[in-house]
C-alpha cells in the first residue's frame, strides 16, 4: 500500500512538472476569448467575449467588448479593474496573484501550481487535458487546462457553489512582438478610482 502510494505521488509531481514545463515557456501570448459562466443545471448564466493579452513577468491585458465593456489590465505594479457601467476602477497592488484571475495566475505564476494543486492528465492525439484540484480548501474547487497544439486551448474552473466559468482562447497565438502598449492603463476622467492593499 506504501509502495502504491509513493508511486501514485511521483507520478502526480511528474504531471505538475508537465504543466509548469510548458506554462514556463510561455513569454508572451494574444488573441481573442469567449467566456460562459454556466450553473449546475448546466443553464447559462452569462456569455462574454474580448480579447487578452500576456507577457511575462506579470503584465496582463483582458478587454471584454461583449455584452459591455469591462477590462482587467496589470502593469507589473497595479492590477486595474475598470467597469465602465458604473464608472468604477478598482486598483490593487500586485503583491501577490489569487484565484480570481486564475489565467494570470497561472501564466504568470506556473511553478506554484506544484504548491497547491494535485493534477491528473488525460492526452489522446488531439490535445492534452490537465485536471487541478486544490490541495487546501478554496473558493475553487477544480480547474481543467486543455492544451492543444502546444498552445492553452481552454481554461475551465468550477467554485463550491458549482458555478463554472468556461473560456475558450481563441486564435490565440504565442508569439516575442511587444505588446507594452496594450498593458498601459490611465482611469477615465469620470470614473472613481478605489484603491485596495
Amino acid at each position: 500500500m506504501v509502495n502504491i502510494l509513493i508511486l501514485l505521488l511521483s507520478f502526480s509531481g511528474l504531471l505538475a512538472n508537465d504543466l509548469v514545463e510548458h506554462l514556463s515557456g510561455i513569454n508572451a501570448i494574444s488573441g481573442h476569448f469567449e467566456m460562459r459562466v454556466i450553473d449546475e443545471d448546466a443553464f447559462e448564466l452569462n456569455r462574454s467575449s474580448g480579447e487578452f493579452a500576456f507577457q511575462k513577468p506579470k503584465l496582463f491585458y483582458w478587454n471584454q467588448t461583449q455584452p459591455q465593456l469591462f477590462q482587467v489590465i496589470s502593469d507589473g505594479y497595479y492590477l486595474w479593474i475598470n467597469d465602465p457601467s458604473i464608472q468604477q476602477v478598482q486598483k490593487r497592488e500586485l503583491k501577490q496573484l489569487d484565484e480570481s484571475f486564475p489565467l494570470l495566475m497561472l501564466l504568470a505564476q506556473p511553478e506554484k501550481l506544484i504548491e497547491h494543486y494535485h493534477i491528473d492528465k488525460i492526452s489522446n492525439t488531439i490535445a492534452s487535458t490537465y485536471y487541478l484540484t486544490p490541495q487546501h480548501k478554496t473558493s475553487v474547487e477544480k480547474i481543467s487546462i486543455v492544451i492543444k497544439q502546444d498552445q492553452i486551448q481552454q481554461l475551465n474552473m468550477t467554485d463550491h457553489m458549482q458555478i463554472q466559468t468556461q473560456i475558450n482562447l481563441i486564435h490565440n497565438h504565442i508569439d516575442s512582438t511587444d505588446l507594452s502598449s496594450k498593458f498601459q492603463f490611465i482611469p477615465p476622467v469620470n470614473s472613481d478610482v478605489i484603491e485596495s492593499k
